[in-house]
């Protein structure tokens, strides 16, 4: 079973049960998060065994301390290939010639971009070396600077 095989079966399993772990209410429902976690752990290693080796993603996980150590091992070796492929894209991207070449790096720059903030854990800034000039960025990456841009500016203004 190939990851992109998986991933669609796989969420639809383990996301119900993530929801429900983080809406169930610790303090009364202990025993209930209990079964939930169970569950979910049985349903993301029966797809592991299978072959899967993806990220589920921030969203469809359990707070890391209840993930198994060699899935947030492989999510981070994961997020460190695809921030390598960002630089990568970036050297792509500069060694365009036409337009259409520059287009393609930013589709699939976009693309890798919002996979590592699909998968979450990651702070969202690339490397320097990494980034595409500005105008080029996914509007998220745009997003996310105005806001720290905007934060910056009201703690340099605060007396």
């Amino acid at each position: 079973m190939t990851n992109f095989e998986a991933a669609p079966a796989m969420l639809a399993e383990i996301a119900p049960l993530a929801q429900q772990y983080r809406l169930a209410d610790t303090a009364q429902d202990t025993a209930r998060k209990e079964l939930v976690r169970n569950a979910y752990l049985a349903a993301l290693l029966r797809f592991i065994a299978a072959g899967w080796a993806g990220a589920a993603g921030e969203e469809h996980e359990l707070p890391d301390a209840l993930m198994p150590s060699d899935y947030l091992a492989r999510r981070a070796q994961i997020l460190d290939q695809l921030e390598n492929e960002l630089g990568r894209l970036a050297i792509e991207y500069r060694s365009a010639i036409t337009p259409l070449q520059i287009n393609a790096a930013v589709a699939k720059y976009q693309a890798v971009f919002d996979e590592m903030c699909r998968i979450g854990h990651w702070h969202g800034v690339p490397d320097p070396d990494s980034q595409l000039p500005l105008d080029d960025m996914p509007a998220l990456f745009k997003a996310q600077r105005a806001e720290r841009i905007l934060r910056f500016r009201a703690r340099q203004a605060a007396p």
